[in-house]
């Protein structure tokens, strides 16, 4: 067998793409000529990416299916669907390029004049079979002629019903709605929150700029804290404004109402190492904060005679020269018992 191409269309669009051209437009040309696989005012071809592989066995099948895919994507190609069977996915294939029309000698304007125009037989409408079948198969009257019989009312009923649609079109239609419908609603509220940052930034912006009343609230306060005073921020401007973007206005001030908590601030803190961002930080976070130091309450230590009370009586000297001639009396009475 042998497979040919054009060359002017090889040049165009690559030698796989000429020969799979010249093969479809083959065909086409041999169905326009029986008249067959029109569709849409169009004659159409259908084969499948593994039937094409073997009619083309040095072309791999992953790249026939690049060219057709690619050559569609040009427009070169038009791709649809006319199987009789929904889960048959047999591509159809016609040519729209209208050059490659010309080269091949095609012509569509013949499929519209040939239409066929199917008409609906009565004998084919299951509802006037099963009406005619079951109330007139004794009868002999002629169903087709009469006007007010069933079969009349079968056409009208053919006519202006419509079809059954399709469940998944319906429920793929729905969901696309609910997308679009949750895509808006996310970009609105998107807007008010981007409005609101940037609502937001304008006022951070407006409460950190420096005015000459913030000038003195910052020296005033400074002065008050730290021994070195400052008489101006000339020269210092520039610093204090970045620091105040890195952090804001108020923390600035807090920062300095911490010089308070410690000493060593208190003494030696000067307005230009307080700037410095690193020194800024360590202030702000306390880290120079005067620690206190907590004393435990020690307990006594318990005495082995803390336990006894003191005697708080008081006696005279004669009272206790009578006391120990009591107990020296006893003891020689008791001495004298045991000798006996």
């Amino acid at each position: 067998m042998n497979h040919s191409f054009n060359i002017h269309i090889a040049k165009e669009y690559g030698i796989e793409e000429a020969i799979l051209i010249e093969n479809i437009a083959f065909w086409i040309k041999r169905n326009l000529a029986n008249k067959k696989n029109i569709h849409d005012g169009q004659c159409w071809v259908f084969n499948s990416v593994s039937a094409f592989s073997e009619i083309f066995p040095y072309i791999k099948t992953s790249k026939i299916n690049r060219v057709l895919r690619g050559l569609v994507k040009k427009g070169v190609l038009i791709s649809g669907n006319y199987n009789k069977v929904k889960y048959d996915r047999t591509k159809w294939y016609s040519i729209s390029d209208k050059k490659i029309k010309k080269i091949y000698e095609i012509d569509f304007s013949k499929c519209n004049k040939n239409k066929e125009k199917k008409k609906l037989k009565i004998s084919k409408c299951k509802i006037a079979t099963n009406i005619r079948i079951r109330h007139f198969s004794k009868c002999k009257m002629d169903l087709y002629k009469s006007k007010n019989g069933f079969v009349h009312f079968a056409k009208s009923i053919w006519q202006y019903a419509k079809p059954i649609p399709d469940i998944k079109k319906v429920i793929n239609k729905v969901i696309k709605k609910d997308r679009l419908i949750k895509k808006n609603h996310q970009s609105k509220n998107n807007n008010n929150s981007y409005e609101i940052k940037n609502q937001e930034s304008n006022q951070e912006i407006k409460n950190n700029n420096l005015d000459e009343n913030r000038k003195n609230e910052i020296i005033s306060k400074f002065n008050k804290f730290a021994k070195k005073k400052i008489i101006d921020l000339s020269g210092r401007i520039e610093k204090v404004q970045n620091l105040i973007k890195q952090y804001s206005y108020r923390d600035l001030l807090i920062a300095i109402k911490r010089i308070n908590k410690s000493k060593y601030l208190i003494d030696n803190l000067d307005f230009d190492s307080l700037i410095k961002p690193n020194f800024f930080k360590k202030v702000f976070e306390g880290n120079y904060d005067d620690r206190v130091v907590v004393t435990k309450q020690t307990t006594p230590k318990s005495n082995k005679f803390n336990n006894f009370k003191q005697r708080t009586d008081s006696y005279s000297s004669e009272q206790l020269k009578d006391i120990v001639l009591r107990k020296t009396r006893a003891s020689l009475n008791i001495n004298k018992e045991l000798a006996i």
